[in-house]
């Protein structure tokens, strides 16, 4: 199998970046997404500094189906209206965190029909340890102005429990014929 070129590589890199058109079918369907992910994150375990959801679930489906632009866009809007729907105080940082996180499902998963498990394994590790331990900890940190030190050893013990768990159910997710006829199909 011969290598790719650089240009063959970059019309690659740069097809992630260009969003698909939206029909209304797909309009739908973000909505009911969105609509679900708020349902499912009323089955999250929250303490003060960590929270366990299942609604990554959903930012992962939408950034595999629409692309980087769409997941992060999606995450964005997402973040911002379920703050003010549950009543919480909004803080931007989380919203950065949740549109990275869209973005980064979205890069690694879109546009990849053959995908492997090395590949969620590298886009959840990079979204566990840049987003969730370091961003999500350092936003914590200036929304409640307590040390760094104190919550960190804790949302690491989080992460090393969540992270197999959240690799299983996405690469379950992709491999699923289900998924992949339906949502996959465009």
């Amino acid at each position: 199998m011969a290598a790719l070129n650089f240009k063959e590589m970059s019309i690659i890199f740069i097809s992630k970046f260009k969003p698909p058109k939206l029909e209304v079918r797909d309009i739908v369907y973000i909505g009911m997404l969105m609509a679900l992910s708020f349902i499912i994150s009323k089955f999250s375990i929250n303490t003060q500094f960590i929270s366990i959801s299942p609604a990554f679930i959903i930012t992962a489906i939408i950034g595999i189906s629409y692309g980087p632009v769409w997941g992060a866009s999606v995450a964005g809007i997402s973040d911002i209206l379920f703050t003010f729907i549950n009543g919480q105080m909004y803080y931007p940082g989380f919203t950065i965190s949740a549109i990275l996180t869209g973005f980064l499902y979205g890069m690694f998963l879109y546009k990849n029909k053959n995908v492997k498990f090395l590949h969620v394994l590298i886009c959840q590790l990079i979204i566990v340890i840049c987003v969730y331990t370091i961003l999500n900890t350092m936003w914590l940190t200036l929304f409640y102005n307590i040390p760094w030190k104190t919550i960190i050893v804790a949302r690491i013990i989080k992460q090393f429990v969540a992270t197999p768990i959240q690799i299983a159910i996405i690469f379950l997710i992709l491999k699923s014929k289900n998924f992949n006829k339906i949502i996959l199909k465009k």
